[in-house]
């Protein structure tokens, strides 16, 4: 993840040597990215999270964009989104900014309040519909996607919808684990990767312990209608503001977008059920006929000992060898 400052070409081209996928911070428009994201002498930043965009596409470096909603983004969604689709950025995550105010307890005054980042969400999901083609989605973005996973009862790919958590840990510069990016203190340091594998403190008892807190939520939540959909939210969100202690800062705000969204939802499960129920028929109809037809072969197609194939197969030819399958399913795999 980077806010793009120091992006150059030699980062890219190592980012692109191993198949990096980085999170571009960037919250929109300039004057939406601007508003908080400005340097110390008070000189603004978008220019540079553009900038570093421009040359992870030269380099080929695949990137998302990570764009934090605060109070003023809040109010600005369909700005923001037109801006992000008129610039091709099509893979898409928000995350909402809540911090204590430590002057009131409160929530800080860049922080949205439920109904605003809920308003936000509705509004951010009408747009993303608008551009359906063919009645599926377009635009990848995360909430949205991961939400789409729970209409399938499947397990939702984000985190903060998830039953438990503690799947995403974060790397430090200097090789320390920690088991989120919402929790590098000491209390959440798992240890350090030049003297211990990932792997073994990914799956440590100390970060499985971490993950099953999203479990211990408050009773409404168990009483709730939409909990199989965000399963009581992000704990960070849980424990940040004391009037709202054990539940999620943004249940108001989560609440409303599920009941906005939910027709719409069951109609994209549904016709994602249908289309992926119509590719299986398909594919047991090709099947059926290679296995009952005999193997033809265009002119071109017809093998030799000394010259092979006159032309490259294409995928749904019949393959030169002979076995009366398509090209796809035989000897394209081995070649």
């Amino acid at each position: 993840q980077t806010n793009g400052i120091l992006i150059n070409e030699e980062w890219c081209k190592l980012f692109a040597e191993y198949k990096f996928l980085i999170g571009l911070s960037l919250d929109g428009p300039p004057d939406i990215h601007d508003y908080y994201r400005r340097f110390s002498d008070g000189r603004t930043s978008h220019s540079y999270a553009m900038r570093a965009a421009e040359i992870m596409r030269d380099q080929n470096v695949e990137f998302n964009i990570l764009a934090v909603v605060n109070a003023v983004s809040a109010r600005n969604a369909r700005r923001i989104y037109e801006f992000f689709r008129e610039h091709n950025m099509d893979y898409l995550q928000f995350i909402p900014c809540i911090e204590r105010d430590p002057q009131t307890g409160g929530p800080a005054p860049f922080s949205p309040s439920p109904e605003a980042f809920g308003d936000f969400l509705c509004e951010m999901f009408d747009e993303w519909v608008k551009d359906f083609r063919n009645g599926l989605p377009i635009v990848s973005e995360r909430t949205f996607d991961s939400l789409l996973h729970t209409y399938l009862a499947r397990p939702a790919p984000m985190c903060v919808f998830m039953e438990t958590c503690g799947d995403y840990v974060v790397v430090e510069h200097s090789g320390d684990v920690y088991s989120c990016d919402f929790y590098v203190d000491p209390e959440h340091y798992l240890g350090n990767l030049l003297e211990r594998d990932l792997n073994l403190l990914a799956a440590s008892r100390k970060q499985i312990h971490f993950g099953e807190q999203k479990r211990q939520r408050p009773p409404e939540c168990e009483e709730c209608r939409w909990l199989v959909h965000c399963y009581g939210g992000c704990l960070k969100d849980r424990f940040t503001i004391a009037a709202t202690q054990g539940s999620d800062y943004f249940c108001k705000g989560y609440k409303r977008f599920f009941a906005h969204s939910e027709k719409t939802y069951i109609e994209l499960r549904d016709r994602y059920l249908a289309l992926v129920a119509r590719e299986e028929d398909e594919r047991a109809r090709d099947e059926a006929a290679q296995q009952q037809e005999p193997a033809s072969y265009p002119s071109d197609l017809a093998y030799s000992p000394e010259r092979g194939p006159r032309r490259t197969p294409d995928r749904n030819d019949p393959c030169p060898c002979g076995s009366g399958k398509k090209f796809k399913k035989c000897c394209m795999r081995k070649t």
